[in-house]
């Protein structure tokens, strides 16, 4: 993992890649999704215990309508992070 994923004072997420599988998005919009994500998880602090160096993380959501981009990258995001902290 590069430097700065080691935490120093502000603990640094560093997201090397974020690969979203999802139907129904033209490609645009899906690295618009990403982006919006990776904003949100930008702006999430980061809870003590929480890893900071993991290889990979996978995480599952039901299917649903996308009405929200913004909505969907938030919820996205807060499943990223319930799922770190289960493997902290």
């Amino acid at each position: 993992m590069p430097e700065a994923a080691q935490p120093q004072g502000d603990a640094k997420v560093v997201i090397g890649r974020l690969s979203i599988k999802l139907s129904g998005l033209s490609e645009s919009d899906a690295r618009r999704l990403a982006q919006l994500v990776a904003a949100e998880l930008g702006s999430l602090p980061h809870s003590p215990g929480m890893p900071v160096n993991i290889d990979s993380l996978k995480i599952s959501m039901p299917a649903t309508k996308i009405e929200d981009t913004g909505k969907l990258a938030s919820q996205i995001a807060a499943q990223i992070v319930r799922e770190l902290k289960r493997n902290s």
